[in-house]
C-alpha cells in the first residue's frame, strides 16, 4: 500500500462484512439465529451470516476497518453490507428484533445506523467509504431494500461511493422486455 501511495495510485480495500465464513467459525455466538429453532440460522453457504444488528459484530467491524484504514488505503469498500436473501431468510431472527422494546426496527434502519456509526468513527481519517449494493434496489419499489437492508436514500448520506451490483440473473422473466434477462 505504501508503494501504491508513493505512485499516487488510488487503493481500495474490499472488506466482506456480514457473510463471513472465517469470522463465523471463530465467533458462532455472532451468527444470525433461526426463528423456528432458536439455534444458528443456516442459509446460502451454511451458517456464515453474522448478525448485522449485534453491537459486538458492529464494534468488531469498525475496529477492523480502522486497522485497514491505518494501512493507508484510499477507500474501504464494504461488501455484503446487508442481510441474507436466501429462500429461507424469513426464518432469521436478529439481535435488534429479539431485544426490541417496542417496534422492531426495519433492516434498512439497522444498516443505516451501522453506516452512520462507521462514518462517525472514521471522521478523523482521510479515507472514503464505499458500499456494494444490489443494483435492483434502485428500481424495484423497495422490495429488496426491505429484505436486504439496502435502502439507497438512507445509506447514501453516510458513504462516499455506491457500487451497484447488476446481475442479469436477479431480474425475472420479462424484465426490460427480455424473456430471460440472464441470457
Amino acid at each position: 500500500i505504501a508503494f501504491l501511495n508513493e505512485k499516487k495510485v488510488y487503493s481500495v480495500a474490499r472488506y466482506v462484512l456480514f457473510k463471513n465464513p472465517t469470522l463465523a467459525a471463530y465467533r458462532p455466538a455472532w451468527l444470525l439465529k433461526s426463528k423456528a429453532t432458536g439455534g444458528v440460522w443456516s442459509g446460502d453457504g451454511g451458517p456464515v451470516w453474522l448478525d448485522p444488528s449485534m453491537p459486538e459484530v458492529q464494534d468488531y467491524v469498525i475496529e477492523a476497518t480502522k486497522k485497514i484504514v491505518e494501512l493507508g488505503v484510499s477507500e474501504v469498500q464494504f461488501d455484503y453490507v446487508r442481510f441474507p436473501t436466501a429462500s429461507n431468510s424469513k426464518d432469521t431472527s436478529y439481535y435488534a428484533m429479539r431485544t426490541a422494546q417496542g417496534e422492531i426496527p426495519n433492516k434498512w434502519i439497522t444498516m443505516r445506523d451501522f453506516l452512520k456509526r462507521v462514518r462517525n468513527e472514521l471522521v478523523s481519517y482521510d479515507v472514503k467509504i464505499g458500499v456494494d449494493l444490489y443494483g435492483i434496489v434502485a428500481w424495484n419499489d423497495g422490495f429488496d431494500a426491505y429484505s436486504t437492508g439496502q435502502k439507497i436514500e438512507c445509506l447514501a448520506p453516510y458513504v462516499d461511493v455506491i457500487y451497484p451490483m447488476i446481475y442479469p440473473s436477479h431480474f425475472g422473466p420479462g424484465f426490460g422486455g427480455h424473456a430471460n434477462p440472464a441470457d
